[in-house]
């Protein structure tokens, strides 16, 4: 049978991605998976051993560059997935609703025009699952979060948690308003979730991501409770989603 759940597609194309993930992007992407019209990760996912970021003896069996943009597509039905990364293997073309583009995210003027070559969509969801260090992380950031459309969602993946400092604060610099959370549910496998401001007013903004939280942490708990694999407790996965809850609405 056919997967329908984002983390179950993930499994499907052999990335390793829904096993650390697929339970939060199912919690994001979920209530608004038939709105979503954009969608632009970095890191299509090379399998040249050498190269930075490489998936070779990492992903599954079946893994080929492209496996996550696949499950976007599939779990997405009306959205346009874009892919950018510096390794020629990861470039193909013909898959329906999915494009490729040989593109440095940390480059300012090859973001710029990649970013052009998709106009008129804007991304709803931007995705850095690139280089995985701090540097590369904020240069893409500075190039990304500022295309989202109002509301839209950027993930970093994969943080180390001496460059979380430096990536709030890099956040911060390019948006002051944005609603942001340090998810750490599945241990070192840290992720930065932030949301573009919508213009809504200041009382609305701070009700909203209470709402946002709180279904995050109901979704938590169906993937813990569906997975023996992970050793944290449900008082960890609620102790932390309270913290998360005091530091958006800045209690």
């Amino acid at each position: 049978m056919q997967p329908h759940g984002i983390g179950a597609l993930l499994d499907a194309e052999g990335s390793d991605k829904g096993l650390w993930y697929g339970g939060l992007y199912g919690v994001l992407l979920e209530p608004s998976r038939e709105q979503i019209r954009c969608v632009v990760e970095i890191g299509i996912g090379t399998v040249i051993p050498e190269a930075a970021g490489s998936m070779f003896g990492i992903g599954n069996d079946n893994y080929r560059p492209g496996g996550s943009l696949r499950a976007w597509r599939d779990f997405l039905p009306n959205a346009a997935v874009h892919g950018v990364d510096v390794a020629a293997d990861t470039q193909f073309t013909g898959e329906g609703r999915i494009t490729t583009h040989l593109c440095n995210s940390t480059d300012t003027e090859q973001s710029a025009a990649m970013l052009r070559s998709i106009a008129p969509l804007v991304p709803d969801l931007v995705i850095d699952d690139g280089l995985h260090v701090e540097a590369g992380q904020i240069a893409t950031l500075r190039n990304f979060f500022p295309a989202l459309r109002p509301g839209g969602l950027y993930v970093v993946e994969d943080v180390l948690e001496t460059a979380i400092p430096g990536i709030l604060e890099a956040l911060q610099t390019i948006d002051p308003e944005c609603d942001f959370f340090v998810d750490r549910s599945w241990g070192e496998c840290v992720a930065i979730i932030a949301r573009k401001p919508t213009g809504q007013n200041k009382a609305s903004r701070t009700r909203r991501p209470a709402r946002w939280l709180e279904a995050h942490r109901q979704g938590l708990q169906a993937a813990l409770a569906a997975s023996k694999k992970r050793r944290r407790t449900m008082a960890d996965i609620v102790r932390g989603s309270r913290r998360r809850l005091r530091y958006l609405i800045g209690n």
